[in-house]
């Protein structure tokens, strides 16, 4: 294996120039971060390539392991490391497993490296400290491939495809204020926050949110047997998210999930609000955040506590749109679910 040497110069006079070389364990604690990595990756290119030589004239078989690799890099290197991926990919005796984080990273390889749906896993770590691994369906687009495929029809009749429904408030959303739409866009806003105009959340029907989607999407007409507040359509479909314990990965479960958090604190950011003598404090911004910044004077530390886990883990989830969900994904369901729970009891907490 090669050891590697950097020329240090100083000087632009060649006849007082001062030259000094220096090796990896002297070089180390003066290189940043970025140059760390960048002079570590050569050593591990170097195994590689001895590893390619081997492999390709039969004389062992090896297991190549990248293990968040993604993350050390800028975006154009990044590319970079996935074609070389894919060329060990291509050689025999080679088998290589890659760990990562980075929901994108893992889109990318899935794609460039054709990798077969059947050998991409997911694992979570569990409330009670154990792992649970399980395969990993996200490969496209999960708004058009999950979301509309499931509701387009306009068939919403069972519970699942209500949920469906619902998780797909924050896409919509998204795509309304891109296409300059305000009046949808403030429309749906009242379906992940509690206000009463443009809309009232509190009287809002599925039927109502069909109505703004529709014409704008060219969905189906609307079939439902009975329709019902939204409110009490997101509250029932929680609790039964929350009560499911399988290994699964639902995204659609995650968004919904979060979306009753947030709507649930808020209920009680307004009665809260409203008993201490305030009455105008709806917001065209951040509603959450400053809602709780005007109740804490009168929340216990453990509502606070509480409050505070919503506004640090929902935005993400809500605010969303069908390319950028990577942090829902990294989020455990039991975190979610916790948190559901704790929302759910924060009137107790006094």
């Amino acid at each position: 294996m090669p050891s590697l040497y950097f020329t240090y110069t100083r000087g632009k006079d060649t006849a007082n120039e001062i030259s000094v070389d220096y090796g990896k364990d002297e070089l180390m604690p003066a290189l940043s971060m970025g140059e760390r990595r960048a002079m570590y990756l050569l050593y591990i290119l170097f195994d590689l390539e001895r590893i390619k030589t081997l492999a390709i004239t039969g004389v062992d078989k090896y297991l190549v392991i990248a293990d968040d690799i993604a993350d050390s890099f800028d975006y154009k290197n990044k590319y970079a490391i996935i074609e070389y991926l894919n060329d060990l990919s291509q050689i025999p005796n080679i088998e290589l497993l890659v760990l990562t984080h980075n929901f994108d990273f893992f889109r990318t390889i899935m794609s460039r490296l054709n990798v077969a749906r059947e050998n991409c896993y997911i694992v979570q770590k569990n409330d009670d400290d154990t792992l649970s691994m399980s395969q990993f369906k996200y490969r496209n687009d999960f708004f058009n491939k999950v979301i509309i495929n499931s509701i387009k029809n306009g068939e919403i009749g069972s519970d699942s495809k209500k949920k469906y429904l619902i998780s797909s408030i924050p896409f919509y959303r998204n795509l309304c204020e891109y296409m300059l739409r305000e009046d949808e866009y403030l429309k749906l806003t009242c379906f992940l926050h509690l206000k009463s105009a443009p809309l009232d959340t509190k009287t809002l029907k599925l039927s109502d949110l069909w109505g703004i989607i529709a014409p704008s999407f060219g969905l189906n007409a609307f079939n439902i047997v009975h329709d019902e507040l939204y409110i009490d359509a997101l509250k029932r479909n929680a609790a039964v998210v929350s009560a499911y314990h399988g290994d699964e990965v639902f995204l659609e479960n995650k968004i919904l999930i979060s979306m009753a958090i947030r709507l649930e604190t808020e209920m009680f950011l307004e009665s809260v609000l409203l008993a201490n003598g305030h009455t105008n404090f709806e917001s065209t911004s951040v509603q959450t955040r400053e809602w709780s910044t005007l109740a804490k004077p009168y929340l216990s530390f453990k509502q606070k506590e509480i409050i505070d886990s919503v506004n640090l883990m929902t935005p993400e989830s809500i605010h969303l749109n069908s390319f950028m969900y990577e942090p829902i994904i990294d989020m455990s369901d039991w975190m979610l679910k916790v948190l559901y729970t704790d929302t759910l009891a924060l009137p107790t907490h006094v």
